[in-house]
């Protein structure tokens, strides 16, 4: 990654990180503070719920604001709303104050970190999407934690509304930051070579919401976010009242946030190489168990390890439920998609704030923090049964990559053995055909152990006899090919010069075609839904070749009835195109199975 590029990542995090420790604040001091303006505990939480609506509903407006006037001008536009709204509550004192303050904050951190996921994921592209939202999420959430323990030491000094200056302080860096070092990476996106062949934006919407596993991502992080309400609104309460000290509830809300962001770049680096689903899995379901534990635990020393335990379960799905949406959003609308998901997820604030301020209302503290962990362990299974593996990890993969390398590599030496039959050169085709059954003999090899790995894994048996179809259609491709070349080398001083024009025209874009196919069998791990598109180029590529194989034949036909080739130079030319043109058809047969393989995963 070249310098400007990494100057533009840390200037994102940097940025990340301020905004996320004035919010950070809030999640010591918030639920007291509030409490203490209004007589009913149940409208305690309202400002997290005005918090958390705002935030979801600019979330999505970020998307469009980003993808449409820059993700600089929604940076900066977030954060001077972040700004007015520290403003409104430290001013004025008052529940409605807060209520209007956070409305604010919610929707300028919407706006922000909206933008800013787009931002990470321009300068760093798709290959380690997982990878990149872990950085983002974790210098946010790290913010998260600097913010809440200093709350937790102004507190303790002072008083809660005091420690509002620090977000005060933070929310003007930060919009200074915005203003004067931020730089816009919009245009990053017209590097990735998947940029040019998006679908328009209709139909890229229209394709986002016709993936179920998409839609059921959205719907378990919306659930997520109700874990995350109670940790933040409820237990530094729950904390108060079995005696812990001020100092204490900070640590534990410290101790959560700095273990979930820590670990969030490094689970979403596994998620990129292994996959989504079973890190999400994981997970949510250890956020539920973790839950239930903070019930047990009286001691402050186990309440912080109990946190560092919830914050890894947190870190387990938090970077992975994006990079979903990212394995399958066009570029074209990648900032619309994301908001769209921090939409849902974030409006989960306004969701478990309302339903704490019910449960605590009416049940008991231990039966809403049961609940909560119930939900959860739903996520968990919903991750399980209804979420598709949209990054997923064969073991053999490599290797059905490196055996499709091989046989590219015997179709460009097939240009040498044209050039010398064209100049009557018998040894010199005779030697690179001679290379291309070496590379042949390499492929079959390559085969062998393939076959080997994928009947030895414990993948579905659907999934390895797609990948058996695939490795069997492309290996067809090195036998017609020197079947060709040896009813070619017979024809040497025989083909015309408007032949030869043709058949290296058809060369080329055979080439064209395997070079296409390529690209599509290693868009498959990183984007089913780029994977797709590319296949429809291959089918393109696949249907030029059929073009040049009729003017050859026409060519044939002609020159037979002028009486210029004879009946056996035109059966074996003939015999030799087809075999040409064969395998093209095997790029498309294979490209087919690939469009398979992508519907299974989106």
């Amino acid at each position: 990654m070249s310098k400007t590029k990494i100057n533009l990542v840390v200037a994102i995090l940097l940025f990340e990180t301020i905004v996320g420790s004035a919010t950070g604040v809030q999640r010591t001091v918030l639920s007291s503070y509030s409490s203490s303006l209004t007589r009913y505990l149940g409208l305690a939480f309202l400002p997290l719920a005005f918090f958390g609506i705002f935030k979801g509903v600019m979330g999505l407006t970020g998307g469009f604001v980003s993808d449409r006037l820059g993700r600089k001008i929604a940076m900066v536009l977030g954060s001077l709303a972040y700004l007015i709204g520290v403003i409104v509550i430290l001013k004025l004192e008052r529940f409605e104050a807060l209520l209007l303050g956070n409305l604010l904050i919610g929707a300028g951190e919407g706006l922000v970190f909206t933008a800013a996921m787009a931002s990470i994921s321009d300068v760093l592209g798709a290959e380690e999407a997982a990878r990149s939202f872990g950085f983002m999420e974790g210098f946010a959430y790290g913010g998260y934690g600097i913010g809440a323990v200093i709350a937790g030491s102004i507190w303790a000094q002072s008083s809660a509304i005091h420690a509002f200056r620090y977000s005060l302080i933070a929310a003007l860096v930060s919009f200074f930051f915005a203003v004067f070092l931020i730089k816009e990476t919009k245009p990053l996106i017209k590097e990735e070579k998947r940029y040019e062949a998006e679908l328009n934006i209709q139909k890229n919407i229209k394709r986002i919401f016709s993936y179920p596993s998409l839609s059921a991502t959205y719907i378990v992080a919306h659930l997520s976010k109700l874990a995350d309400a109670l940790v933040w609104a409820l237990l530094p309460l729950y904390l108060i009242n079995i005696g812990y000290r001020l100092t204490d509830i900070g640590a534990v809300e410290g101790a959560f946030i700095f273990s979930w962001a820590f670990t969030m770049p490094f689970i979403g680096g596994i998620s990129d190489r292994i996959g989504r689903k079973p890190l999400a899995t994981v997970g949510l379901a250890l956020s539920g168990l973790t839950l239930v534990l903070f019930l047990y635990v009286q001691n402050p020393g186990l309440a912080v390890l109990v946190a560092i335990l919830a914050g890894l379960g947190y870190g387990m799905y938090y970077p992975v439920l994006p990079a979903m949406t990212a394995d399958l959003a066009p570029l074209d609308i990648k900032a619309t998609a994301l908001g769209l998901y921090r939409g849902f997820r974030d409006s989960g604030y306004f969701t478990g704030a309302i339903l704490l301020g019910l449960l605590t209302e009416y049940l008991s503290v231990s039966a809403t923090f049961y609940l909560t962990a119930a939900v959860m362990f739903m996520g968990s299974m919903a991750a399980l049964t209804v979420i598709r593996e949209t990054r997923p990890s064969w073991p053999f993969f490599e290797l059905v990559v490196n055996h499709m390398t091989k046989i590219r590599e015997c179709l460009e030496i097939q240009r040498d053995v044209l050039k010398s039959i064209f100049n009557n050169d018998l040894k010199g085709a005779e030697r690179a055909n001679s290379r291309i059954k070496d590379l042949e003999r390499e492929a079959d090899v390559l085969k062998r152990e393939v076959m080997g790995k994928i009947w030895s894994s414990t993948l579905p048996i659907g999934d390895r006899m797609d990948f058996e179809r695939l490795v069997e259609t492309i290996d067809r491709m090195a036998g017609a090919l020197l079947e060709s070349n040896e009813r070619l080398m017979r024809l040497r001083g025989k083909i015309e010069e408007d032949l030869q024009k043709e058949l290296l025209e058809m060369h080329s874009l055979l080439m064209e075609t395997a070079d296409r196919f390529i690209e599509n069998l290693k868009a498959i791990r990183t984007s089913p839904t780029y994977a797709l598109i590319l296949s429809d180029n291959v089918e393109k590529s696949e249907t030029k070749v059929d073009v040049v194989r009729r003017r050859i034949m026409e060519l044939i036909r002609s020159q037979i009835e002028e009486e210029r080739m004879d009946i056996l130079t035109a059966i074996d030319l003939r015999d030799a195109v087809d075999l040409l043109e064969m395998i093209a058809d095997d790029l498309e047969d294979a490209s087919d199975i690939i469009r398979i393989v992508c519907y299974k995963h989106m």
